[in-house]
């Protein structure tokens, strides 16, 4: 106990050490994105019209799909300060520490992260929804047991994820799949039932209490158990925290490029990416799948996005409700498979000695990271136009042009989030947040206003890529945001 309570104490110190060291990101920067955000969604939600509550099947899925989400997005963090991969804890190998104290404090950390996320998000919605559920002591334990329950799945999820990868048994992968899936209902229970929501099959809030707290217990003892068995073999190889095997589809895509420097780190980066050099890459994937999903459910089973009525002219089509929501999603479709720009340059920032010493310049790198913002991206507008077509709600005559729209919308966020990749290498939680907001608004704008975007690549675009340039030497050079 007096050890982890010295590597606890420790990891404070350093928190608080890089708060200190970062005082203008997280009071001026983050709370200016965060506020400008939260003001825009409490006048979108003061400004709506009166929604029923939905039904419970629809309810406890998307609350479900909300805990498989935060549980996945949190696999290779979690993977890291359990292994204390590129970690300053790494020393802690050296030392007289059991495992399990190790094991325990990364619980720790992760549990914090937990709760001042859920903390955030469910203070923001208490506010914009006017809920008068969210308080008492049934709230408090609720919440406790929901963060516990998803650090608990997150640590799991991770052990798995490593241990998977290197013996590549898929029957152990399965098994810990179905593992996660009843995880992640069960979470979903405690967050309809941190909002007072009717559960049917349940009479009273004490057996889902009682059932989470057991589940938290087996998985806590199953964590405990595994961690044991397998950390000495997983330690070597947690350290990649990727896959080992191989693939030649990037070279492939990216045979064409003119400058070979250029063309080398795109295909690395595509490699990484193939291999799931982070569970964010499973996020995206799913937020992806999510978003064509809403697409062909706004536009086959409901009546919420009229059909496209008969326009006075062919350009008047563009402004169809379905093509307007068509062009929307493809904008955050591709707005998610370009959010892991962030995070790839942050997981290869240990290995940036490879430009320096193979003589990058700021251009090369910038020019890689932009089009590998575009590569991974590219997916999305074909899929999401895919989805509207096979609904029969956009306009006949306009198939052909609402691809290129899409298309158009891809090159125009992909670019600019690709641009923006240098603004904070250091920092990709921030990062991402400045990307997605710039990008995603003026996408949607776009989509509604398509000249606008015309002026605003033609006019704007060069600035910013000279900018990104310059951004990118330097931090070749410095090494430093």
């Amino acid at each position: 106990m007096k050890k982890l309570c010295l590597i606890l104490a420790a990891g404070a110190r350093d928190t608080i050490r890089w708060a200190f060291g970062n005082i203008y990101y997280l009071l001026v920067l983050a709370p200016l994105v965060l506020g400008l955000s939260y003001l825009t969604a409490s006048r979108v939600a003061s400004n709506a019209a009166t929604i029923e509550r939905p039904s419970f099947a629809f309810a406890f899925a998307f609350a479900a799909l909300v805990e498989t989400c935060l549980i996945l997005s949190g696999v290779s963090r979690a993977a890291a300060e359990i292994y204390n991969v590129r970690h300053p804890e790494n020393y802690f190998d050296t030392l007289p520490v059991v495992p399990l104290t190790q094991l325990f404090a990364a619980f720790a950390k992760r549990c914090f992260r937990v709760l001042l996320l859920l903390g955030s998000a469910f203070i923001a919605l208490r506010s914009l929804t006017e809920s008068e559920s969210l308080s008492g002591s049934t709230f408090l334990f609720s919440l406790a047991l929901l963060v516990l329950l998803t650090a608990s799945a997150q640590a799991f999820a991770a052990l798995c994820w490593i241990h998977g990868n290197r013996r590549r048994k898929k029957l152990a992968l399965f098994g810990a799949m179905i593992v996660i899936a009843f995880v992640a209902a069960l979470g979903g229970a405690l967050m309809l039932n941190v909002f007072d929501f009717p559960i049917p099959f349940l009479a009273d809030q004490f057996h889902l209490l009682v059932s989470g707290g057991a589940t938290l217990v087996a998985i806590l003892l199953l964590v405990g158990v595994l961690h044991e068995r397998w950390r000495v073999f997983d330690l070597e190889h947690a350290a990649r925290l990727q896959s080992s095997q191989s693939f030649n589809l990037a070279s492939l895509l990216t045979a064409r490029l003119q400058s070979g420097s250029v063309r080398t780190q795109l295909a690395r980066d595509l490699q990484l990416t193939l291999r799931f050099f982070s569970a964010g890459v499973y996020l995206a994937l799913w937020l992806t799948a999510l978003w064509a999903s809403s697409l062909f459910i706004l536009l086959a089973t409901t009546d919420l996005i009229p059909r496209a009525t008969v326009a006075r002219s062919f350009f008047d089509l563009t402004w169809s409700p379905p093509v307007v929501a068509t062009k929307i999603i493809c904008v955050l479709a591709t707005a998610t498979l370009a959010a892991l720009l962030p995070l790839l340059i942050a997981h290869e920032l240990p290995s940036l000695w490879l430009e320096r010493a193979a003589g990058a310049t700021g251009k090369q790198l910038w020019s890689a990271k932009c089009w590998y913002a575009r590569a991974v991206s590219l997916p999305a507008p074909f899929v999401i136009w895919a989805v509207g077509a096979s609904t029969g709600a956009l306009p006949a005559l306009y198939i052909v042009p609402a691809l290129l729209e899409c298309l158009w919308l891809w090159w125009m966020v992909s670019t600019l989030m690709g641009a923006l990749a240098f603004e904070m290498p250091t920092k990709p939680g921030l990062g991402l947040i400045v990307m997605l907001t710039l990008a995603v608004a003026l996408g949607i704008c776009v989509s509604l206003v398509w000249p606008v975007g015309l002026l605003l690549y033609v006019f704007g675009i060069s600035q910013i890529a000279m900018r990104g340039q310059a951004r990118a030497k330097y931090f070749l050079l410095t090494g430093e945001d």
